[in-house]
């Protein structure tokens, strides 16, 4: 079946109120030229929005965030194309369809969990493809569907998923703007104020958890970090994050979060080694800024991980 042809049919299933749960995930192999009726090749590789596989044939729908990768890993040598494309579909009404087309060609294969290609799907896109579309819900479901071709073959993933608002998020009151002044006059708060942070990596392709130990990886892959911050006081904070190993673009969410107590925000970001230091050790530090909602500071927190990377070991073969 066509892609075109795919999307239309789900978008007609939605819009008759249809469940379409059934149908996700599940991979489409489109045999090649040569291929026989009971047979058809799709093309390898692992395939992952955030983190999470689009292989991983689960019928759950992961929340993303408002600004996301998607990444493709250990795709054979040679030449690969993909479309991506982001459609909204009930109970979210309205909106339009984006996408994005890449090319990358792969001269050597190291491993199963070598980045292949990064596409990044940024807020102020999504923002276009939700701009006048409404929901029930304070998130929007959308189907992502990715088409992968190869010199013969290709394959199709799809998956329904939760895309966070893209509204930016309320910012701190007037009168804790100079909070850190000299003799700035904040109002003292009238509970506590308290968070934690916890960082975790795992390289990227693989389904394995994420983890808080050194991660070994070699040049060419992709490490992906997970920040939690929890807000442990009684008052309400908004929390940021910087971290100056995370790749242009791949740090998601980005704006300042409102965290009331108890809640949690997830970062996501990744960063890919070109190259493996003298000491083969590379230590990330993601450091979380927190104020109260009267613009009291907190000290900041820092969440530390450690990578150990080296070279491939490529291996010599004859023609």
């Amino acid at each position: 079946m066509p892609h075109t042809t795919f999307l239309s049919l789900l978008a007609r299933r939605a819009s008759r109120g249809v469940a379409v749960g059934a149908l996700l995930f599940a991979p489409i192999a489109v045999g090649s030229a040569h291929a026989g009726a009971q047979r058809s090749v799709t093309v390898h590789g692992v395939l992952q929005v955030n983190g999470f596989s689009l292989g991983a044939n689960e019928l759950n729908e992961p929340v993303l965030p408002c600004g996301f990768n998607v990444s493709f890993y250990g795709y054979d040598v040679g030449v690969a194309h993909a479309a991506i494309v982001v459609t909204p579909m009930v109970p979210t009404v309205g909106g339009l369809p984006i996408s994005e087309h890449v090319t990358w060609a792969t001269s050597t294969r190291t491993s199963a969990h070598q980045l292949d290609q990064n596409v990044i799907f940024s807020p102020a896109l999504l923002a276009n493809a939700f701009a006048n579309a409404t929901s029930t819900t304070s998130a929007n479901h959308a189907l992502i569907s990715v088409q992968i071709t190869d010199h013969a073959h290709s394959s199709l993933l799809f998956h329904a998923v939760w895309i966070t608002s893209c509204a930016p998020a309320p910012a701190p009151s007037s009168v804790g703007s100079s909070a850190n002044s000299v003799g700035a006059n904040v109002p003292t708060p009238t509970g506590s104020l308290a968070f934690v942070v916890g960082a975790t990596q795992r390289v990227g392709g693989t389904d394995s958890g994420y983890t808080s130990t050194p991660t070994r990886l070699v040049v060419g892959e992709q490490m992906q970090f997970h920040v939690a911050v929890v807000n442990t006081g009684s008052e309400p904070l908004l929390v940021s994050l910087r971290d100056a190993l995370c790749d242009p673009l791949t740090l998601t969410p980005t704006p300042p979060q409102l965290l009331n107590p108890g809640d949690v925000v997830t970062y996501f970001c990744t960063h890919v080694f070109f190259t493996s230091p003298p000491s083969r050790h590379v230590v990330n530090v993601a450091v979380v800024s927190a104020t109260s909602a009267l613009g009291a500071a907190l000290a900041p927190v820092r969440g530390v991980t450690t990578a150990v990377v080296s070279w491939p070991a490529y291996v010599a073969t004859t023609p």
